[in-house]
């Protein structure tokens, strides 16, 4: 019998297919979802070498977007924009990891632990305070929950009229705590969603461009990721009690941003200096209103609720 009629052979192997979504694998990394295929039951090998690379991989993303954020104005933007994207952070993870620093930094200020044992300690021996033309007291509790707030003059300690203030008073002093903390709270959520509005405001300062408004809203997230970063310095060099390291980190904080901007908005949507500048000039008589409404907002909704 003819060897050419005989079927081909029987040890082709199977076409191996992706773990997770059960596509047919050409290499290594499943083209529909990404995930690597690897032994359902790995090796010490297999996990160091997993350990060694996302270790790796993480550093080398941060190093380098952090490098580029600060020392590149608008590059970043420019970067994601151009489709370059896998080397670097996301622009959301990039701002919340930004935010959360800050706040992290304002909610464990060192001076305001200290200043807190302070007053406890004084709180102990029951001291007073009385401002100048004697008719407010404001007396600790012995045992520091809070404070006690006194009319010094007879007649208006028998009024009526105030009581329900002095109440309201005493209980937000009490609470104060959970003031701040509901108040930083309120402000990292407003800051958030003024992000869109920071966005369109940009997006009607260059309306002839050919960027699509989420565009815009990338470059907010970059620019507001480097103000938080700004600000975080600001909240360390004031530990240091330092009268000229905070008269230059209050200079450099003030000013710092507003040239940034002007820098990244150039490397971005390009310009000459004289036009981004008033861009910057009409986008912050935009901006800036809305954000102090918002904030002002947001401390007061804190005051309520605290």
């Amino acid at each position: 019998m003819s060897t050419d009629l005989v079927s081909p052979s029987l040890e082709t192997d199977v076409q191996a297919q992706c773990k997770n979504c059960e596509t047919e694998l050409h290499g290594h990394f499943c083209a529909h979802c990404g995930q690597t295929d690897r032994p359902l039951d790995p090796t010490m090998h297999d996990l160091l070498h997993e350990l060694t690379h996302e270790l790796l991989h993480l550093d080398g993303k941060i190093f380098l977007t952090f490098k580029m954020l600060v020392f590149h104005p608008g590059q970043l933007t420019a970067e994601f924009l151009s489709g370059r994207r896998a080397r670097f952070i996301g622009p959301v993870r990039l701002y919340l990891t930004m935010s959360l620093l800050f706040f992290l930094l304002m909610a464990h200020d060192p001076t305001e632990k200290h200043s807190g044992k302070a007053g406890v300690k004084q709180a102990d021996q029951g001291e007073q305070y009385t401002d100048k033309d004697d008719s407010v007291q404001v007396q600790k509790d012995k045992d520091g929950d809070g404070l006690t707030i006194k009319i010094g003059d007879d007649e208006a300690q028998k009024s009526q009229k105030y009581s329900w203030l002095m109440k309201y008073l005493n209980k937000k002093i009490a609470s104060s705590e959970a003031f701040e903390h509901e108040m930083m709270t309120n402000i990292s959520h407003a800051i958030f969603l003024m992000i869109p509005v920071f966005a369109l405001a940009l997006r009607m300062a260059y309306y002839k461009r050919h960027y699509r408004y989420p565009a815009y809203i990338y470059f907010s997230l970059h620019y507001h990721a480097i103000v938080f970063l700004l600000f975080a310095m600001g909240v360390l060099a004031s530990w240091l009690h330092s009268g000229l390291i905070d008269t230059l980190v209050f200079f450099v904080v003030l000013f710092a941003p507003l040239m940034y901007l002007h820098h990244s908005m150039r490397r971005v949507f390009g310009g000459t200096h004289l036009r981004t500048a008033l861009r910057i000039a009409a986008l912050s008589a935009i901006y800036l209103p809305a954000l102090l409404l918002v904030l002002l907002a947001a401390v007061a909704a804190a005051y309520i609720r605290a």
